[in-house]
């Protein structure tokens, strides 16, 4: 598998705020203004990867155990 984070280029450090959220502090760009799960920057860097293949691994594995939680639920 991949070693993820080596792959992601992490923004330079700032003291701005990066969004609306003040107290919103996301851990991608060590920044107050917006949460990880809606960073944009992140966003994009994992659907590259994604579309390069390089999460393959997790998200078949993510799926199919989805599809057998779903079958053994049934």
């Amino acid at each position: 598998m991949p070693d993820i984070v080596s792959k992601l280029t992490f923004p330079s450090k700032t003291d701005k705020v990066l969004g609306l959220g003040k107290n919103t502090w996301c851990e991608f760009h060590k920044a107050f203004g917006h949460d990880v799960e809606n960073c944009i920057v992140l966003g994009y860097q994992l659907s590259r990867m994604m579309k390069v293949g390089l999460l393959q691994d997790y998200l078949v594995g993510g799926q199919e155990e989805s599809k057998q939680d779903s079958l053994s639920e049934e």
